[in-house]
């Protein structure tokens, strides 16, 4: 699943490649050796939002349109529900709203948890700066309608035959739990950060083929139960490719159903939590003038590598994910819109403890300017 409308932390393997909902976005320590790519993403900033402004008139004297500002973007608030049975999920009962301390202890690795239930509430933002007529920066956050990861900057370049590239990195800090296998005492949460780049091509050579590239590394600060068995570490890089065709609908180019099919290789330290996954996942999406809806669904295996230690044999999982997005835009004022948003998936494991149900539900208010 890839759906990364909200920022809550839900995700599969007890690893941040499978980011469902993305979690406040709050700087946390980063240790030494995350400084190199911390200090990167910082500079980049700085030179988007304080030299850029200087600099880029003058260095794009193509752009037609003088007199329409450069500058352009969106910002959205909203809240979500959440309903999980997960029991791998590492999630801070201060940071949400109705999620009760037992979430961080369990008893048994055999035994089917309840739903716990909570909310939380999120702010995500987007600002592009147009340098030419075909080109534009951007920094932002993850949208639902987006392939982002985390903080993002990049770079969006259109071509002569309609081929529009997207090159970005991101950095994002996740939460885990330590020891994710603990029982009969409450588990303790560590940092994830995460860092790593994307390269989308949309229309691809002038086709209808749409490829999207994102190559993703982990560390894990305290991994303590990698430490006691290698072959749990989590640190590692993760490559996903994914590969769909654009189908038009209708002549006006309103409607799309894309079919996707989707690869990718968790190579993380520990051999039983690396693993190749293999999915297809099917979208559609519709835009009118004052309303916008989309649907998607995707079915996704994954075959882990080594025998999981602490269950004595080898993880092999289905993943099931079902998608709902309604906008409705120019609510009161011009470009200010409202969204509404559900989610559902499930995961069926050969190992029960990481079989779980997920689901999201909220809404959202956003505007957007200077378009």
């Amino acid at each position: 699943m890839r759906f990364r409308f909200f920022p809550v932390s839900i995700r599969q393997h007890d690893t941040p490649n499978k980011c469902y909902f993305r979690k406040d976005l709050r700087w946390k320590p980063y240790r030494v050796r995350h400084g190199r790519w911390f200090r990167f993403m910082l500079e980049v900033v700085i030179v988007y939002t304080v030299f850029l402004p200087a600099i880029a008139p003058a260095q794009s004297p193509s752009y037609a349109d003088d007199t329409k500002s450069r500058w352009s973007g969106r910002v959205e608030l909203g809240t979500i529900g959440v309903a999980t049975t997960s029991r791998i999920t590492g999630l801070d009962s201060n940071e949400y709203f109705g999620l009760s301390d037992s979430h961080a202890k369990i008893d048994s690795l055999d035994k089917n948890l309840d739903y716990e239930h909570f909310a939380t509430s999120f702010l995500l933002f987007n600002i592009n700066y147009q340098l030419t007529e075909t080109s534009s920066l951007y920094l932002g956050t993850p949208f639902f309608d987006d392939n982002r990861q985390g903080l993002t900057v990049g770079i969006q370049k259109l071509f002569p035959n309609n081929n529009l590239l997207d090159v970005s990195v991101f950095v994002d800090v996740n939460e885990l739990w330590q020891d994710p296998y603990l029982t009969g005492v409450k588990r303790e949460l560590t940092s994830a950060p995460t860092s790593g780049l994307i390269m989308d091509a949309d229309g691809l050579f002038g086709s209808p083929i749409h490829m999207n590239y994102m190559l993703k590394q982990t560390w894990v600060e305290d991994d303590v139960s990698g430490d006691n068995d290698s072959r749990l570490r989590r640190d590692g890089y993760m490559h996903e490719l994914k590969a769909g065709y654009n189908l038009y609908t209708d002549e006006s180019f309103e409607s799309l159903i894309t079919p996707s099919l989707i690869y990718t290789r968790d190579d993380r330290k520990g051999g039983a939590n690396a693993f190749n996954g293999y999915g297809l996942e099917i979208s559609y999406t519709t835009e009118g003038d004052r309303s916008a809806f989309l649907m998607s669904g995707s079915v996704e295996t994954n075959r882990y590598d080594e025998v999981h230690p602490v269950f004595s044999k080898c993880r092999n999982d289905m993943d099931y994910t079902l998608e709902l997005f309604y906008t409705r835009k120019n609510l009161w004022v011009k470009n200010l819109y409202l969204r509404l948003g559900y989610a559902f998936n499930r995961t069926d494991s050969s190992i029960g403890f990481f079989s779980e149900t997920n689901i999201y539900y909220g809404f959202s208010i956003g505007y957007s300017f200077g378009q």
